[in-house]
């Protein structure tokens, strides 16, 4: 434009100045400058976009039936089948799954799938699973929250002894994967000691007994058999070294059972532990702990040597297996 139109216009009154309409926020009342054409275009004013979506969200109707969760009432998205508070699921959606998952069913059925394509799918799920916090802690959180209001269908059901048998069966002579060992063995590490939820607490007395009633009749794995001892009573040993270190005890006459009691020590990466030793001898009237032992490797030598400042333990290697052995027979 020439100067001389800007003149010629400021004189006629045509700058935006004396061209305005004085109209309100909508939102926090302040008085605003408008042109005719903005308050012509416009059902609304705001003095920003920050008070605009204010007002649209104070302005926002209630949701239809169809949108509201009936659980726990809460909002749901107009494309989303389940409540994302609760993670209820409409009958409808019900419905639709299962007929999904029937389809896909008969898809299957029939064909079977090669050794290396269940290899690929077993790596993406564990993948998809495994290197994913933030999916675990979701599920979880959704998980504690819909059976916090919903009764679990294994709440207070004993597992049938045919289910027992069958699981059992599925898996009796099953291998393991290298892999699939070494991550369970990870996992165990990192529950040891005081990361363990069970460390320092006991079982009670009632609940002892009630163990002890189960185990009844049963023989453990790690028993490689039962001595009948005249002293001791039923005593499962180990190894034969331990059998022939309870007969000896036997031929001695020497007051000795199974040791119940354990000594705390501290492993090599400072977790706790405890230690319990195999025999528990009464001799002229003091308590001697006895470990057999044919060998004895670093991590064994540590924890006893640990106890070792708490209670008198003897180390019974095979020289001295003999030689307590000899002086038996020697005995009348």
């Amino acid at each position: 434009m020439l100067a001389s139109q800007q003149h010629r216009r400021a004189e006629e009154g045509f700058f935006f100045k004396e061209y305005v309409v004085k109209v309100k926020c909508d939102y926090c009342g302040k008085e605003l400058d408008r042109k005719p054409y903005r308050i012509k275009n416009a059902k609304h004013h705001f003095c920003n976009r920050d008070h605009c979506c204010k007002w649209k969200n104070s302005q926002a109707r209630p949701l239809p039936p169809s949108r509201t969760c009936p659980e726990c009432g809460g909002p749901k998205s107009a494309h989303a089948k389940r409540c994302q508070k609760c993670w209820f699921a409409s009958e409808q959606f019900q419905q639709h799954c299962a007929q999904v998952i029937v389809k896909a069913q008969e898809a299957v059925r029939g064909s079977t799938r090669t050794p290396e394509q269940r290899e690929k799918y077993r790596q993406a799920a564990l993948k998809s699973w495994t290197n994913n916090p933030k999916r675990r802690e979701s599920l979880s959180k959704r998980s504690k929250v819909y059976w916090a209001t919903h009764e679990h269908p294994f709440q207070g059901r004993a597992v049938p002894q045919a289910e027992k048998d069958a699981i059992s069966k599925a898996n009796k002579g099953k291998k393991r994967s290298p892999e699939f060992c070494q991550q369970m063995s990870e996992f165990a590490k990192q529950r040891t000691g005081e990361a363990n939820s069970f460390y320092g607490k006991y079982h009670s007395p009632e609940t002892r007994r009630e163990q002890s009633l189960v185990k009844v009749g049963k023989v453990p794995n790690w028993c490689r058999g039962i001595y009948l001892s005249p002293i001791a009573g039923e005593f499962k040993y180990q190894s034969s070294f331990e059998l022939r270190f309870a007969q000896v005890l036997d031929t001695l006459n020497w007051q000795w059972e199974r040791s119940p009691d354990a000594f705390e020590y501290r492993k090599a990466d400072g977790t706790g532990a405890f230690y319990t030793p195999d025999f528990k001898v009464l001799l002229n009237g003091q308590i001697r702990y006895f470990e057999t032992k044919g060998y004895f490797p670093e991590e064994v030598q540590s924890k006893v040597q640990q106890a070792q400042l708490q209670a008198t333990i003897i180390i019974v290697t095979l020289p001295i297996l003999e030689m307590f052995e000899r002086y038996a027979e020697s005995q009348p």
